[in-house]
Order: structure tokens, then sequence, then C-alpha cells
């Protein structure tokens, strides 16, 4: 992998696919199946004139995996930014792997423990402001 293959856009696009991660889930490799679908355009980029390797790579990254979505495009980064860089699969793996449990703890605590809290406050006083006003008049 001489010089940059992947682009900005490349980058991007990876990011947009990254929300839908869950559309690949399955009991057996949970999201490891839209892992490798949300980085196949990149990996046909990096390794379209191999088709061997291109199919190792997707087959390497359909295995067990289970992170928040929200948090997935950090990790695609990586896994990209050192794949470009000729980097073994084992050593991103392990980067992969070691990701997984911590953000998927922080992304849940956020999307579950704060947002949806926050929206549902904001809709009930919304909801009771115009009972009040519908109400009153």
């Amino acid at each position: 992998m001489t010089g940059s293959k992947l682009t900005k856009k490349d980058y991007t696009k990876t990011t947009l696919r990254a929300y839908f991660l869950q559309n690949g889930f399955n009991y057996s490799n949970y999201q490891g199946l839209g892992y490798a679908l949300v980085m196949y355009p990149a990996f046909k980029k990096l390794y379209g004139d191999n088709p061997a390797k291109l199919a190792e790579e997707l087959d390497n990254n359909c295995e067990f995996y289970n992170t928040n979505p929200n948090f997935l495009p950090f990790i695609t980064s990586i896994h990209l930014a050192m794949a470009e860089n000729g980097m073994e699969y084992d050593e991103i793996r392990g980067i992969k792997m070691a990701l997984m449990g911590p953000l998927a703890g922080i992304g849940d605590s956020l999307s579950q423990f704060c947002i949806v809290p926050l929206f549902s406050t904001l809709l009930l006083w919304l909801w009771m402001v115009w009972q009040l006003l519908h109400y009153c008049s």
C-alpha cells in the first residue's frame, strides 16, 4: 500500500455507513456482518486489484463485534488508517477489539442515560405547556 489510496470522501462514506451497522445484526456475531458491510467500499478501494485479499479482509471483519453505533466512525477511521499503512490484521484487530468495550459503555451511557431522559423531559414539558395553553383558551 504505497501512497494514499483513501481520500476524505472515503472516510466520510464509511462514517455515514456506520449508522447502518445494526442492519447486519445477528446472534452469532452480533454486529460483525454490519462492520464488514460498513468497511466494504473502503476495502474495495484498498484491495480491489486483489480479490483474494478483499475476500480475506471481509471474512476477517465478519467476526464477533458489539459496540455503540455512534462511536463506530472513530473505530473505523483508525482501522482504515492502519490498513492503509500496511499493518497486519492482527495488529488492527487488537486495536479494534480493545476499543469495542469502552466505547460501547460510553456510548450506551450517553444515549440511554443522558440523551433519552433529556429529550423525554423536554417533550413532557412541551406537552404540559400545550395542555395548559389548550385548557386556557
